[in-house]
């Protein structure tokens, strides 16, 4: 008799376990982008000290409204970085890593994006940051929140001012996490 409770126990932990440790679902549409409020023709970066060096989180978007998020590296590998990036390298590395991948939207001057973020040990979460446009080439992201069934939660004030800088050729923005 233990046996068998048992392994009906393995079953429905089983069973629940593929529901409790599923990825969030971006909340944010995806809608494609061909307005005149942000440049596309390259990407955008946040430049940001860390111990005395800068570090660089690179955002590209695309027309079709995915955004991916090139990771964030020191200063000094950004030229290796851009290389890789003209190389379709860095496409390869990442194409299945889907905290690389979000959406984004533009209405008016305002601007979010959502994506994955790595979580320790458990289900993928997804962010929404916000902020307004600047100018065609600059955004300021004031916030970030979780959007669970309409509603904001984990809200945290956010300053990280985005700069464009014109680069080509683009990674591909083909994904399996946004289509």
């Amino acid at each position: 008799m233990n046996k068998v409770v048992f392994i009906i126990l393995i079953f429905l932990l089983i069973g629940c376990g593929k529901s409790l440790f599923k990825n969030d679902e971006l909340s944010l549409e995806k809608m494609d982008y061909f307005g005149d409020e942000l440049k596309i023709s390259g990407y955008f970066y946040y430049k940001y000290p860390v111990d005395n060096t800068n570090h660089y989180a690179i955002l590209f978007l695309y027309n079709n409204g995915v955004v991916l998020h090139a990771l964030t590296i020191k200063e000094e590998y950004l030229e290796t970085r851009e290389e890789e990036f003209k190389t379709g390298e860095f496409y390869s590395d990442i194409k299945n890593t889907i905290y690389c991948w979000g959406v984004y939207r533009v209405d008016e001057n305002i601007f979010k994006f959502e994506k994955w973020y790595t979580s320790s040990g458990g289900p993928l979460k997804t962010y929404v940051r916000e902020g307004t446009i600047l100018n065609d080439t600059t955004f300021h992201i004031t916030k970030s929140y979780r959007n669970q069934k309409g509603e904001k939660t984990e809200v945290r004030p956010k300053d990280e001012i985005y700069h464009f800088k014109k680069f080509s050729p683009k990674p591909d923005s083909t994904n399996k996490y946004t289509d």
